[in-house]
Parts: structure tokens; sequence; C-alpha cells
């Protein structure tokens, strides 16, 4: 409470997996609004887990390495809050390069995926090597640039 303010109150609850924040300032009732604006928002909005840690893949080209390509996978849940009535979820990846040069680590991060609905930006992720791609012994840099090109 101050006294240009009023009756302050800030309020959270969560319901399956969505958690809401709820602020009012000089408020008469204060509390019977914070759970009339609760309610519409768990009545209106939900969370979708768009994939699991490592469910989602998507394949990058490799140069010099034993591999021709890398595996990139979210490394951790991507989930995103959408109203109910949200319409199709568009994906972007985005990439660092167009292909990447071996050697690469498990784990290095080589992109990113965005997920939204309507135009909306709504959640992001880190896209992650799902493997070791090592050079291969015995063949030199300049061979294998070579090999890429032909």
């Amino acid at each position: 409470f101050t006294k240009k303010t009023g009756r302050c109150l800030v309020s959270a609850a969560e319901r399956d997996g969505l958690t809401l924040i709820a602020v009012t300032l000089n408020a008469p009732d204060d509390w019977r609004d914070h759970m009339s604006m609760l309610d519409f928002g768990f009545s209106n909005f939900e969370v979708l887990t768009v994939a699991r840690a490592g469910e989602f893949c998507y394949s990058l080209p490799v140069v010099g390495g034993e591999c021709e390509t890398v595996t990139l996978t979210n490394a951790t849940d991507i989930k995103i809050t959408v109203p109910k009535e949200h319409g199709e979820l568009d994906y972007k990846i985005e990439t660092l390069h167009r292909f990447e040069f071996a050697p690469i680590s498990e784990g290095e991060v080589l992109g990113r995926l965005s997920v939204s609905y309507d135009s909306q930006s709504a959640s992001e992720s880190v896209l992650v090597s799902a493997s070791d791609i090592p050079i291969p012994k015995g063949r030199s840099w300049i061979s294998k640039i070579i090999d890429f090109f032909t």
C-alpha cells in the first residue's frame, strides 16, 4: 500500500504447467480481481511441449569429417505458451553457417530453433551437435577441401 497507488497486490498461480502472474494497483476488490484474471488466463492459454530434449533433429552438412552431415538436436525441452485457439505453429531453423568444418564436438551449439504461432515469436531453443564428428586420420586438410568440391 502507498498513498498514490492504494492497495497493491501481486499474485501467481500454477496449473497444468502454466504459471500466471496478476498485478493490480488501487483495486478495491483486488482478491476477486486476481481470481478473475487468473481464471481467465487458465481458461484461454495452455503450455504445449513441442519437443522433449533430443527429439527434434536437423541435418547439417560437414566438410572434412568422418561423416558428411551432423545431426543437430534440441538440448532442452521446447515448450510454448499459446492461446488455446492458436492456429498452426511455425518452425524456423537458423544455423550459424550453411555447413560446418570438422572436428565438431558433441553438445557444440550450431544453431537455433524458433517456434511461433500467428507470426508471434513464442519460444526458442539452441540446437547442438548430437555427436562428435572427428577428422579422419591420415587425410590432409587440403585433400578434405578437394573432396568437398569434387
